[in-house]
């Protein structure tokens, strides 16, 4: 039995800018990751029941057979937001886009507070949240 689900990242990033948070949410990805900016690559399933996902652009290889061993692959749409294609998770994400613009996000913090040398106060998770805190001079507030 086959739990192969695709959803939508409502995120307009990169193929770089994406590789870079899928290796923030987890390190261990950077050793399995590939990347195409033409879109050939395939993603397996783990099930006899779905053929392999084509035209990816992003597969992240997650192992060599079993019931968490599909890979997560990811095509880029038209309109430059992401598909992502994926059988299970891996354990402790529940949600790939929420994940995926939490990692994007904090890039971004961090981006702006080192181009504006902002000092960064503290960089915390609680739960799923993620806390970035950032000391932004007086003068600054609002020009965020």
């Amino acid at each position: 039995m086959s739990h192969w689900q695709e959803g939508k990242i409502g995120l307009n990033c990169s193929i770089q800018v994406l590789q870079r948070a899928l290796i923030n949410i987890r390190a261990a990805w950077a050793k399995s990751i590939e990347v195409s900016a033409e879109g050939n690559l395939t993603a397996k399933t783990n099930s006899n029941y779905q053929a392999a996902k084509g035209g990816m652009n992003i597969v992240l290889r997650m192992g060599n057979g079993g019931v968490r061993g599909a890979d997560i692959g990811f095509k880029r749409n038209e309109d430059g937001t992401w598909q992502v294609h994926h059988d299970y998770l891996p354990e402790g994400i529940n949600n790939m886009e929420g994940a995926v613009k939490q990692a994007v996000a904090t890039m971004r913090a961090r981006a702006i507070a080192q181009i504006k040398k902002y000092d960064l106060v503290s960089d915390s998770k609680h739960g799923t949240d993620r806390i970035i805190d950032i000391a932004v001079p007086q003068e600054d507030i609002g020009m965020v």
